[in-house]
């Protein structure tokens, strides 16, 4: 099974986690979501969704221009 996954960087944890809820709701939706603090001393997040089908690369870009999110990062997991 193909899986592609969608990752950011965000400077706190509250917008981590409306990055977080959003993606429960996007279509398709993912089939996992991460959300953790990146522990390097920098405050910063991450937050990953794991998708079986492509994930919508419009809305990935809409959410992360309205919550100051960095452009996700999408990529295609080989089987």
């Amino acid at each position: 099974m193909t899986t592609y996954t969608a990752f950011t960087t965000l400077p706190d944890a509250a917008r981590a986690c409306a990055v977080s809820d959003a993606l429960e709701r996007m279509d398709p939706a993912p089939m996992g979501i991460g959300t953790f603090e990146i522990e390097d001393g920098s405050g910063r997040w991450e937050v990953g969704g794991y998708f079986t089908e492509p994930p919508d690369t419009a809305a990935l870009a809409l959410l992360s221009a309205a919550t100051g999110a960095a452009e996700f990062v999408v990529s295609k997991v080989p089987d």
